[in-house]
């Protein structure tokens, strides 16, 4: 039996869903211009209810869904990567019906994904997310780069098939679709050739679904073309959620062998630490902003997946949850922000992105001043949150170096962490220097004639404006903070439990 009153956020987005494409089934598509709008509402609404009811956790159907005090976490992080998302169709006025329904899925699929106690609902919903992003590129708005958008439904759908196989393997062993099925009495020299191929199965799928080596090309090659709203779809929702979905996976995968084959934590941070290194080089010589963007997203997803295994859970919240909440804050508000200075003060498409937004501080100095406080988060200055990941590295570099056997590691790590912190503050540092510059004299120009109508016209880049402004306090605040007291996972857990 379901107990519906635990999902009330799940059938709100869903009913919201529906909602929508029975309007698109029946009405014209020029009737539906205030379809944003309801959308925003039935997400803070979906906030709301989550608040509401934060209280409210058990077993929603038996060996299939549970709501915890982690999944109503990560209900916040969906419900806000889908808010960001509909303001950004705001801001570049898109009046595209199909997306929001896409949207609106994409987010059930999501905060269900956090839900989920069983492999095949997993799988489910993960899949919901994924094919709402193989229909995403083919909305855009412009062009789309149908080689690389190939290329990703390919391998995709190849991912999804490993999928397929990994979780019969768990099955067969196990005779059991449980995240938390026990392995304790399964002989595992009986199956060791089996966890080998597992193992190989498990990293594929991660290269491919997070875009990490050899796979570190998908998403960007998309983002080239494909632009500014797939960006930020593949950057705040899909790569999030799939790596919610390869943690849920990797944890079973480390009760199944107990570490006697596979260091998965070595594979993994060699695998982490080879895509950062490729997709650095890569971003000092880009040129296209979506694709500079992408090269950003996964970089920092990167040093989250690092950080996740570096450090042990804190109560029942893992301590990766307040950084992807960072990352996902920092990321939307760069995205939009960068897009909102096109559309409203550049007025045209972006050529060679460090040119064009030079003296963004004379045409936009509110916009600047958010968006350069944001980049300061991501390269790692203190005083902001983007520190606080960095100072988790700080953390263990003076644990290990106290802790015999991993001293050379941790001296590595510290190697590695300085050299991307300079990177960074080069790739992220010319954007700044780029909009506290002199202004190209036509883009000046063009843009003191500019007169925003303020119920019209402009309103949308109000409202991008304030989600931005927000977003910077945000930053500022968590950083700050983060500090004070260093123990954050603990502090954000507090404000929702």
């Amino acid at each position: 039996m379901i107990d519906f009153s635990l999902i009330i956020p799940e059938l709100l987005i869903l009913s919201s869903f529906l909602f929508i494409f029975l309007l698109l089934i029946f009405n014209s598509a020029t009737k539906l211009r205030w379809l944003s709008y309801f959308c925003i509402l039935a997400v803070i609404a979906a906030m709301a209810l989550t608040f509401v009811f934060k209280d409210r956790m058990g077993i929603v159907s038996d060996n299939f869904l549970e709501v915890s005090k982690v999944s109503n976490f990560f209900r916040y992080l969906f419900l806000f990567s889908g808010e960001s998302l509909l303001i950004s169709l705001i801001v570049s006025k898109v009046e595209k019906p199909g997306i929001y329904a896409l949207i609106l899925i994409s987010i059930f699929g999501a905060m269900s994904l956090g839900l989920s106690s069983n492999l095949l609902s997993l799988l489910m919903f993960l899949e919901i997310v994924t094919v709402s992003s193989y229909f995403i590129p083919t909305l855009k708005f412009e062009k789309i780069d149908w080689l690389s958008y190939l290329r990703y439904v390919i391998f995709g759908i190849i991912s999804t098939f490993l999928f397929i196989y990994l979780f019969s393997f768990i099955y067969g062993v196990s005779g059991s679709l449980s995240l938390n099925v026990d392995f304790t009495n399964i002989d595992i020299n009986k199956v060791n050739i089996l966890l080998i191929i597992v193992h190989i199965v498990i990293m594929v799928i991660m290269s491919i679904r997070l875009s990490l080596f050899p796979f570190h090309i998908l998403f960007p090659s998309l983002a080239k073309d494909s632009g500014f709203f797939t960006t930020l779809f593949f950057s705040i929702l899909v790569i999030p959620v799939n790596f919610l979905a390869l943690k849920k996976v990797l944890n079973i995968a480390g009760r199944l062998d107990n570490g006697l084959l596979f260091d998965n934590f070595l594979v993994i941070l060699i695998l982490v630490f080879t895509t950062i290194i490729f997709l650095n080089i890569g971003i000092i010589y880009q040129r296209n902003i979506w694709k500079f963007l992408a090269f950003s997203s996964v970089v920092q997803m990167c040093f989250i997946i690092i950080d996740y295994y570096l450090f042990p859970p804190l109560e029942e919240l893992s301590g990766i949850t307040p950084y992807l909440l960072i990352y996902l804050i920092s990321t939307s508000a760069l995205v939009i922000g960068l897009e909102t200075y096109r559309k409203y003060k550049l007025k045209t498409n972006w050529v060679d992105f460090l040119e064009d937004i030079k003296g963004a501080i004379r045409t936009a100095p509110v916009l600047t001043f958010s968006l350069s406080v944001i980049l300061i988060s991501l390269i790692g200055i203190p005083g902001t949150a983007g520190f606080l990941i960095k100072q988790s590295f700080i953390s263990f570099i003076n644990a290990g170096i106290k802790i015999e056997g991993i001293t050379g590691f941790a001296f590595l790590i510290s190697v590695f962490l300085i050299i991307n912190f300079l990177i960074a503050l080069y790739y992220y540092g010319r954007i700044i220097l780029s909009m506290w510059s002199k202004p190209k004299k036509d883009i000046y120009l063009k843009s003191k004639k500019v007169k925003l109508n303020l119920f019209k016209e402009s309103s949308p880049y109000l409202l991008s404006l304030a989600f931005i402004i927000l977003c910077s306090v945000i930053i500022l605040a968590l950083g700050i903070y983060g500090i004070i007291n260093p123990t954050l996972s603990k502090i954000l857990f507090s404000l929702f439990k």
